[in-house]
């Protein structure tokens, strides 16, 4: 039974409020309003006609009120008395100062033990050179030099690691997407013989043993160099650890390859056309290839000698900077300002080692800034599994409800 189809042209028309915002929340003035005309045709068949009082519950159930009020253009109109600016004023700076005090927590967060040492070297070098000899080597010095010894391979750390971190959301987002796509494939695609009954299941499991071995592998922590030369038999043995775990689920995800690949040749055997089969190969060949780049990301990081230069530096420049801070000493009249100056440098300079050396594995999930991959995967997981229609609910939900069409 062919449904009836309605052809019409319908024309709206709407006014789009242009808002001028200035960062406040609530403080929403209008101004000029654009009248646009919409023409379009529309073929749809009758039952697909809803009726308003199903439209505005599909609007209920995924719009809340709070958000819809938004586009109430009375309720606009209303907000624009002068209490509310104040109130809008009075979020905007509580907003402020909850960002402040946010960005309070995560530099605490950022810190480590390089801190503390650079902090008392700068401290221990400005009090030797202000008592040393009543303060006679002290000296005024350019910091032209901490620019290219530290300033640079600092800034080439971090924007090094905000690029690799890209790259292994880009190929996450490939992971994700192919792993829907191989599923949907061996479920949707139709072949002569027919599959067989346990086909879909097999495909599903073998991709949600290969998306678990792939967090447990992105999981793995990092061997710092310490570990190869100065780690012991207790840090030689986590390395070892760490290389046997990579290569044994390195091994079992490229089992997982094999068996998707034999999936598809069992489709083929079927009866699956030959392009769908290369498609579907290609799927394959695109996963691997996306994993494999994160391996890269994960296991070979920034060069170790820009890495090893900056930290050596940042720790050991203040040693060489205390006679200025010395002679700040004595044109200021006050130690206390001079040590502080020194050590809000020392502060600044150990913060940015801290960002680059937390961005050295970005799939870390520990990290501040690190991709939360193991998460990612696990929705995934979730993902794959749920199998529902939600068109199919929508409807079963219209009819129990006995929502009039139009």
């Amino acid at each position: 039974h062919e449904p009836s189809v309605r052809r019409h042209t319908r024309t709206s028309t709407f006014e789009a409020p242009m808002v001028r915002s200035s960062g406040l929340s609530r403080w929403r003035l209008p101004s000029r309003r654009r009248k646009f005309v919409v023409q379009e045709e529309l073929e749809m068949p009758e039952s697909a006609t809803l009726g308003p009082i199903y439209r505005s519950r599909v609007l209920q159930r995924y719009f809340p009120s709070s958000d819809m009020e938004l586009f109430d253009e009375d309720e606009e109109e209303k907000r624009c008395g002068v209490f509310d600016c104040l109130l809008g004023c009075w979020d905007a700076i509580t907003n402020a100062l909850l960002d402040l005090l946010a960005a309070v927590f995560v530099f605490n967060a950022m810190q480590s033990a390089h801190t503390l040492l650079a902090l008392l070297v700068s401290a221990g070098s400005i009090t030797f050179y202000h008592l040393y000899d009543g303060g006679r080597m002290s000296v005024r010095l350019d910091w032209q030099f901490v620019s290219f010894a530290v300033i640079f391979p600092l800034t080439y750390f971090i924007g090094e690691g905000y690029k690799r971190r890209d790259f292994a959301l880009q190929q996450l987002a490939n992971i994700k997407s192919l792993s829907i796509w191989i599923y949907l494939a061996h479920r949707d695609w139709d072949v002569a013989k027919g599959k067989s009954k346990d086909h879909k299941s097999k495909v599903l499991k073998r991709l949600q043993f290969m998306i678990a071995d792939m967090a447990a592998y992105f999981a793995i922590p990092r061997v710092y160099t310490r570990n190869y030369f100065y780690g012991g038999w207790r840090g030689k043995r986590t390395a070892l650890w760490i290389e046997t775990s990579r290569l044994r689920l390195t091994a079992r995800i490229t089992n997982s390859l094999k068996m998707l690949s034999t999936y598809c040749e069992d489709l083929k055997v079927a009866g699956l056309p030959t392009n769908e089969a290369a498609r579907l190969n290609q799927y394959n060949m695109l996963i691997s290839s996306a994993f494999f780049k994160m391996i890269n990301v994960k296991n070979y990081r920034t060069p170790q000698g820009i890495r090893s230069f900056a930290r050596f530096y940042v720790i050991i420049m203040p040693v060489f900077y205390g006679p200025y801070f010395s002679w700040v000493s004595q044109e200021t009249g006050s130690f206390a300002f001079a040590l502080c100056l020194g050590l809000m440098g020392t502060l600044t300079l150990v913060g940015l080692l801290n960002v680059a050396i937390n961005m050295e594995d970005p799939l870390e999930s520990a990290g501040v800034d690190s991709v939360r991959v193991v998460s990612e995967l696990e929705g995934l997981q979730k993902l794959l599994l749920d199998d529902r229609n939600f068109e199919d609910e929508l409807d079963a939900a219209m009819i129990a409800e006995e929502v009039p069409l139009q």
